[in-house]
């Protein structure tokens, strides 16, 4: 048989506590548009200023989208995902992309 993997539920730090005490210290953080971007801010060009906060937003809202796909299936075995996972990925992407 193939080898037996560990429901992402059960790995440390990924119970559901834990995700549910960072996802809300993230939540807090786009929510109030106060994710630090002070490497960004020192670019001098306002164009490319833009352009580096629009990509780094993108690489937030892609990595939440990854985490976001991966707690909601079911292989993770999370009794119920919805109440860690409040916002969906499109929400998130649209907060964050938007406001770049």
């Amino acid at each position: 048989g193939g080898v037996e993997v560990e429901p992402l539920s059960a790995v440390a730090g990924m119970d559901a506590l834990q995700l549910n005490i960072a996802l809300k210290h993230f939540f807090n953080a786009v929510l109030t548009s106060s994710l630090d971007m002070k490497l960004v801010e020192r670019i001098t060009f306002p164009q490319k200023r833009l352009h580096a906060r629009a990509q780094a937003a993108r690489g937030v809202a892609a990595s939440y989208t990854e985490l976001y796909d991966a707690v909601m299936d079911p292989g993770a075995k999370y009794r119920d995902p919805r109440t860690i996972l409040i916002h969906s990925a499109q929400q998130i992407e649209s907060l964050l992309v938007d406001a770049s």
